[in-house]
């Protein structure tokens, strides 16, 4: 066995006391000198820490060098019996064998019985058509025996339960890593990192073994020259490292491990690969991208949720390529856990504002028509005239003189309109006279016609009642007076606790007068718990008094329950009992109220064809009522002949209670809290109605002689309807919510650990935010690049209940930049040209009478050449200068020839000829024979002036005094190869005042300077 190595083995064994504070460099041997075996270790020492110094200046500890590559495979197992491998396992391997049903596999490994592991085999199916298909692979059956197919070896029994599944293995092929300052080679090898599961999480790596091996270990260490092995002379030992592919789980505390990669629910996360092994170059060239391109993505990542349990979703990252910090981070694709936002927060006290309108104003002359009755609409007063539709009244409330009746479930008749009602009640006696307006009745705040009134915030996990909240409620009550005008004995308090605000009752004879009454509400026991009457009441007259009561929690004032009922049939006939609303809608009624789904339509029976596509499934609810629910038959469908059999769950209701909240539903049963139903209103918006309270009322049914259902809110619905009192509109009251509180993460690459170590070859991190009702992400940390934010909504119910945003970090190579470059000019283009029309059209041109001139259109050219011109019509009239790039009016111009008459020229300054013409010139006359200077005594000539220079004073006067001239110079014509085309066709009219401009045809030539100047 060899020798385990230590820190001291080459000190104290191989007496290689080299030391790096000696700074020794070379071993020198020289004749006449003693070789040493010590001096031989250290020449090897001298030398592998010149290779170690550069190699860790290169590499990274554990950094990969060539090969090396990892892969992860799975492979089907079969546990077998215990004892059921033969005493060799190997000699199973590669053999095809047959079990019980007939599928054939062929065995690829085998693993004797270890710990409480059995013996097991891993296989590749390669027959499975004996097999039955369904909804897991077709695999041996537990409890089965294998035979081998050739007959030779053994039959092995697999074991009799939870025989067979998928195991995961790691491969490597051969490489090199730089390990402790060496380069060491690494054999292709396997290793099991799960060998019955496939979504195991663990670190892959490396087990480093040192030792050193002598003859007594390995016999190929004796001098090999002759044919066997010379015992008689040993070789020198050997110093070996060893790299045994295997998962961190398995080693002991005092084995030295290699990272190599990270195994995440079955894939790879961070691993070692050639990129992120070097080392001072890598930061090198890091720092260099850092500064010159910052941070970007490559390829990019995508995030997706996937749903987990209950208090956890899974985040599926995609593998990319990211720069961060300038280093180059490949990450694999990964399954980050996340927990749900379920945090909860306790709101005592929390507000809520009960507001609701559609109301319509009455005065006071009437006997009320009962609340949530079916009342008639009329198009006369006091109940008369006739009838044009129904509604029914909910809360009455005092306005001042006037009064209010609130509406819900208003119903015209075909070709009515609301502004056509008088009157509303049941008939002569019990009605109202509605209020006109410019002769027509008008609905009032109709934008807030809800019963549902909404939380301070969303999502609460429960609602809290105590006796320090209390609600104000209003209910009916029928008294009658005595002879006195009072009541003979104090009238209690029905489901409430006391009466409140007694300014707001409302009193009416049942007769048909309203009076102002007044009220003693200090009675009973407790005080307020009784009231009575003190004035305005007629004597022995009966009296509806809506009263004003407090409810307190929790006896008087908390949540009604709900309990979904199991599976309810129902048969009905689809031509005799389909009903209509009047407006074109018909349908099929389900007879209850808050229907929470449909689990079945079927043709005639249970079982049946299904006939759900004839249909839109409507649960009832309403803004201000839930409603009978009822299938409505799809535009344009015609139902089949025969009865619909139907299935479906509703909820019903508690009699106790005042109101429905997230409480009122069922925590199972196929409901939970993820199952309470949306509800969209009329306005278009969709709440959930867990955030709010509901004080809707629930019809009852009530079957007519037709058979067909309608809806009711008193006793005769059968005991269904619900009809929880008002609170006062726009009196607030508290509640005590407790909310799960939203929350925003955020998912990045980072590039150093929570101690700031730093992980060059980078990590995915998800980091979350701080749960609250106005969340805010997380702060990045220094190093880390964003690769998107989620805001996770307060509970989390799915894995849809969540908004991302992905960052981008994009990257731009010189080929991006040219595209950019290349747009950016065309913006430029763009937008001066933009500029140029905007000045065009605010540009005013007007005419000789000052009145703006219409501008039919703008002309863009650069008047280079004549393209946009059309020189052959008769009507252009414009003359263009290609060189100058300009254009003007076409310009006339006639050639007029001079002749000179001698005798009619006018005497100029007394002489009798004002001219003189010598050839072709004509000039003032010359006088020749004038002597300008005369010396005739001097010997010789001399100069009066020294310097030769002739000065002299005159007066010449031009005559025309001006003339307009053009100063030419050419240079000559030198004919090039794509010079400039000013026309490619024969032009008739091209004139300027430059002749220069004149021409006709095509011509390419390069022109001299041209210019005018006055003389």
């Amino acid at each position: 066995m060899a020798t385990a190595f230590t820190t001291t083995t080459f000190e104290t064994t191989y007496k290689d006391d080299f030391k790096d504070s000696d700074n020794y460099s070379r071993i020198l041997f020289n004749s006449g000198k003693s070789l040493q075996a010590r001096e031989l270790t250290q020449l090897q020492t001298i030398i592998q820490e010149e290779i170690t110094r550069f190699g860790s200046n290169i590499f990274k500890e554990g950094g990969k060098v060539n090969g090396g590559n990892v892969t992860l495979n799975r492979l089907e197992f079969i546990k077998l019996a215990s004892g059921a491998l033969p005493a060799d396992a190997s000699t199973v391997v590669g053999q095809t064998f047959t079990d019980t049903a007939g599928i054939k596999v062929k065995i690829l490994k085998a693993i004797e019985e270890t710990g409480s592991d059995p013996d097991t085999i891993y296989v590749e199916y390669i027959d499975r058509l004996t097999g039955t298909s369904g909804t897991t692979p077709i695999r041996c059956a537990a409890g089965g025996t294998l035979t081998d197919a050739a007959g030779v070896l053994s039959t092995m029994a697999i074991a009799a339960s939870d025989a067979t599944g998928l195991g995961m293995e790691a491969s490597i092929v051969a490489g090199s890593f730089y390990v402790q300052g060496r380069f060491v080679f690494v054999k292709a090898q396997s290793v099991f990192v799960d060998k019955y599961a496939i979504n195991s999480s663990k670190d892959l790596g490396f087990k480093l073994v040192q030792d050193i091996v002598t003859t007594a270990d390995d016999t190929a260490l004796f001098d090999n020259q002759g044919a066997v092995p010379n015992e008689a002379s040993p070789g020198a030992d050997r110093w070996r490292i060893k790299l045994t592919l295997t998962t961190k789980d398995q080693l002991a505390a005092s084995d030295n491990f290699v990272f190599l990669a990270e195994i995440r629910n079955g894939k790879f996360g961070t691993e070692v690969t050639h990129d992120n092994s070097y080392n001072v170059i890598l930061d090198t060239l890091a720092r260099r991208t850092k500064e010159e391109s910052g941070d970007y993505i490559v390829e990019p990542y995508t995030a997706k949720f996937d749903p987990l349990n209950d208090s956890n979703l899974s985040l599926d990252v995609s593998g990319g390529i990211a720069y961060v910090e300038g280093f180059r981070i490949v990450s694999k694709a990964a399954d980050i856990t996340v927990n749900k936002a379920q945090t909860t927060l306790a709101r005592p006290g929390d507000t809520v504002i009960p507001v609701y309108g559609n109301y319509v104003l009455f005065d006071s002359n009437y006997s009320l028509p009962e609340l949530h009755s079916k009342a008639i609409l009329t198009n006369d007063s006091s109940g008369g005239g006739a009838k044009i539709g129904n509604a029914r009244i909910r809360h009455y409330e005092e306005d001042g003189a006037d009064f209010r009746a609130y509406l819900y479930d208003i119903k015209m008749d075909a070709g009515q309109n609301f502004a056509n009602t008088q009157s509303i009640g049941a008939g002569s006696t019990d009605f109202i006279n509605v209020k006109l307006e410019n002769s027509r009745a008008e609905l009032k705040a109709t934008a807030d016609n809800s019963l549902l009134f909404p939380l301070p915030n969303s999502r609460p996990s429960t609602i809290a009642y105590t006796a320090s909240n209390d609600i104000v409620l209003q209910k009916k009550y029928t008294v009658t007076t005595n002879g006195s005008g009072v009541l003979a004995s104090n009238e209690a308090i029905s489901g409430g606790d006391t009466f409140t605000s007694t300014s707001s009752w409302i009193a009416t004879r049942r007769t048909g007068q309203m009076d102002a009454l007044t009220f003693n509400i200090s009675l009973g026991s407790p005080t307020g718990s009784e009231f009575n009457i003190t004035g305005g009441a007629e004597n022995s007259t009966a009296y509806d008094i809506y009263a004003l009561q407090t409810h307190k929690g929790t006896s008087n004032f908390s949540a009604k329950d709900k309990s979904l009922a199991t599976g309810v049939p129902l048969t009905v006939n689809m031509q005799t009992d389909v009903d209509s609303d009047g407006n074109g809608t018909k349908f099929l009624s389900l007879r209850k109220a808050d229907v929470y789904k449909v689990e079945e339509i079927a043709l005639n029976t249970a079982g049946g064809t299904s006939i759900a596509d004839f249909f839109e499934f409507d649960n009832g609810h309403r803004d201000n009522f839930y409603d009978i629910g009822r299938l409505v038959i799809k535009s344009g469908k015609s139902l089949p002949q025969g009865n619909a059999f139907i299935r479906f769950r509703h909820f019903t209701h508690s009699t106790s209670g005042s109101h429905f909240d997230v409480t009122s539903y069922p925590t199972g049963d196929s409901v939970g809290y993820e199952g309470i139903p949306d509800y969209k209103k009329n306005n278009g918006v969709t709440i959930n109605l867990r955030d709010v309270l509901d004080f809707r009322p629930v019809a009852g049914v009530l079957a007519d002689s037709a058979g067909v259902a309608s809806k009711t809110f008193d006793s005769s619905g059968g005991g269904n309807a619900i009809v929880p009192l008002l609170p006062v509109n726009g009196q607030t009251f508290d509640v005590n919510p407790t909310y799960y509180l939203p929350r925003s993460d955020t998912l990045l690459l980072v590039t150093a650990d929570d101690q700031k170590r730093p992980l060059p070859r980078g990590q995915l991190k998800y980091i979350k935010g701080v749960p609250d009702f106005n969340p805010q992400l997380p702060e990045v940390p220094a190093g880390s690049l964003p690769l998107q934010n989620f805001h996770l909504n307060g509970y989390t119910l799915n894995e849809s209940d969540l908004s991302s945003r992905i960052l981008e970090a994009k990257r731009f190579t010189m080929a991006d930049i040219a595209r950019l470059e290349d747009r950016v000019d065309r913006i430029e283009e763009l937008t001066a040209l933009s500029l140029l029309e905007n000045a065009t059209e605010a540009l005013t041109v007007v005419d000789s009478a000052g009145n703006p001139r219409t501008k039919a259109g703008f002309i863009a050219d650069t008047f280079k050449d004549f393209t946009f011109s059309d020189v052959t019509r008769t009507e252009y009239r414009a003359s263009v200068s290609p060189t100058q790039g300009t254009l003007s009016p076409i310009k006339v111009t006639n050639d007029l020839r001079l002749l000179y008459d001698s005798a009619n020229s006018t005497s100029i300054r007394g002489r009798t000829k004002g001219l003189a013409q010598t050839g072709d010139l004509v000039t003032l006359p010359i006088d020749s024979s004038h002597t300008f200077i005369d010396q005739n005594l001097a010997t010789e000539t001399e100069n009066v002036n020294p310097f030769a220079v002739i000065t002299g004073k005159g007066f010449l006067e031009l005559s025309p005094a001006s003339d307009t001239y053009i100063e030419r110079r050419r240079a000559p014509e030198v004919v090039v190869d794509g010079g400039t085309i000013v026309n490619t066709r024969n032009v008739t009219v091209a004139f300027s005042q430059n002749p220069a401009n004149w021409f006709t045809g095509q011509r390419r030539v390069l022109i001299g300077d041209e210019r005018e100047g006055d003389n």
